[in-house]
């Protein structure tokens, strides 16, 4: 999560709106068995 702040405070400086930061792995990998990771959908930005 402390990439994603950096990205959202570097977005910030140079006006962008930071829409997702969005994880890729193998779905196989994932409880959820998606493969995805939006911190969007987690309610985090």
């Amino acid at each position: 999560m402390h990439v994603t702040r950096q990205l959202r405070e570097a977005a910030k400086a140079v006006d962008i709106e930071l829409l997702d930061h969005v994880i890729l792995g193998r779905a196989e990998c994932d409880p959820l068995g998606r493969g995805i990771y939006s911190f969007r959908e987690a309610g985090i930005l």
